[in-house]
């Protein structure tokens, strides 16, 4: 529902998602195309962060 109303161009996916791949991108990427708007989906890019999982 957000990517239809904001339609950013660019997704990040960051910490403990960043460091799972494409076990997690590929499903959520495929959520956003069936769930979202068709002119919406095609914009959005959806990356994992290279920056990982940072401790405190």
């Amino acid at each position: 529902m957000l990517i239809n109303l904001f339609n950013p161009e660019l997704v990040i996916l960051g910490g403990s998602l960043s460091t799972t791949g494409d076990i997690i991108r590929l499903p959520i990427k495929s959520a956003i195309n069936k769930y979202s708007l068709s002119l919406v989906n095609n914009d959005t890019q959806l990356v994992l962060s290279r920056l990982g999982k940072k401790r405190a």
